[in-house]
């Protein structure tokens, strides 16, 4: 009777004492924490891959840059191997001319001619050497490049330097066949006078070989220096598009921080009691 003349006084009901949040609005609020703090690791994550592959491709590109550099002064040097062998080549020539066009050359004659034919071959061992040393460092720097871009969509190694160093191989070993040829016959397995007919047109095909080996040489180095600038555009690109990627995931995750946000607000706004 009381109780029913304390309520009618103040016009009121008495308040009822707060209940427990609910579970599912607890839940709410815990996957919303969850939910931002695991999108801000996931950005510092992105944020570090990007620093860290851009790192390698930077680096892998300084290394293709550096060999591509290097091929250069080794490809001068076979071009200068090439004229050396050129001149012992002329001198080789004038030599087997001399031998051929007497019926019965001195010792003299045959003994220069001897010594042209092994100044030949010591001036092109040099050469080849140089040679093979230039090719197996263009060809790794290649392959480096193409580990490069293996996975770029869009992005593909210039063939150029590759043509321009396969027409080079086909060339010295065009050049190696004719060489063979004027080494095929010694004094003494033959009339020395055939023999060095044999030489000296085996020489001026030698010779000729050698001009094409020079300018298929100058044609690689034209392909290496535009090789360097395309391969720094490659790193360019590759690092554009890390940028871009980076970019997009972390606004991606941003987003997703920004809806665990409304679903923690959101919880904990149902959560209080009403007024």
């Amino acid at each position: 009777m009381t109780d029913v003349q304390t309520q009618s006084s103040t016009g009121e009901a008495a308040p009822k004492p707060a209940g427990k949040p609910k579970p599912v609005k607890v839940a709410g609020q815990v996957v919303g924490i969850l939910g931002i703090i695991v999108s801000i690791v996931l950005v510092v994550g992105v944020l570090l891959g990007r620093g860290w592959v851009i790192g390698q491709v930077d680096a892998v590109a300084a290394t293709v840059d550096a060999g591509l550099a290097r091929a250069d002064p080794v490809l001068l040097a076979a071009e200068t191997k090439v004229g050396d062998v050129k001149t012992r080549v002329e001198a080789m020539v004038q030599a087997a001319d001399a031998v051929a066009a007497n019926p019965a050359p001195p010792p003299a004659l045959t003994g220069a001619l001897s010594g042209a034919i092994s100044a030949v071959t010591d001036r092109y061992a040099s050469l080849r050497s140089g040679y093979s040393d230039a090719r197996e460092g263009i060809t790794s720097t290649i392959a480096q490049l193409q580990g490069l871009v293996r996975f770029i969509p869009g992005v593909s190694v210039p063939q150029g330097p590759i043509d321009a160093l396969a027409a080079l191989d086909t060339k010295v070993r065009a050049l190696d066949s004719t060489l063979s040829g004027v080494f095929g016959g010694q004094p003494g397995s033959q009339a020395i006078g055939e023999l060095a007919t044999a030489v000296s047109a085996k020489g001026n095909e030698l010779l000729a070989g050698l001009d094409t080996v020079a300018s298929a040489i100058n044609q690689v180095q034209g392909t290496l220096a535009q090789a360097r600038a395309d391969a720094a555009g490659i790193a360019s690109t590759i690092d554009s598009v890390m940028t871009i990627l980076t970019v997009v995931i972390v606004l991606l995750f941003v987003y997703i921080a920004l809806l665990h946000w409304v679903l923690f607000r959101t919880s904990r706004a149902a959560g209080r009691p009403a007024a």
